[in-house]
């Protein structure tokens, strides 16, 4: 069974460069994956979303965040 990675947020927002602040706004308008519940404290963002969301930017926002 294949194992799902799961980003908890000060993981993704490393990884993205981005704060929490800008994560959660950018949950709340729609334009990022919404979160999972892990348990009743805990949320996390299923990796497989968040590539697909990286995928679908365009070519050169990817490009800008590669080069920051």
């Amino acid at each position: 069974m294949k194992q799902l990675k799961i980003y908890r947020k000060k993981e993704l927002c490393q990884l993205l460069g981005i704060s929490s602040a800008t994560l959660y706004r950018m949950v709340k308008a729609g334009s990022f994956p919404g979160s999972i519940r892990i348990s009743e404290n805990m949320v996390g963002w299923l990796a497989g979303d968040v590539d697909e969301w990286l995928h679908s930017l365009p070519k050169n926002k990817l490009e800008e965040r590669e080069n920051d």
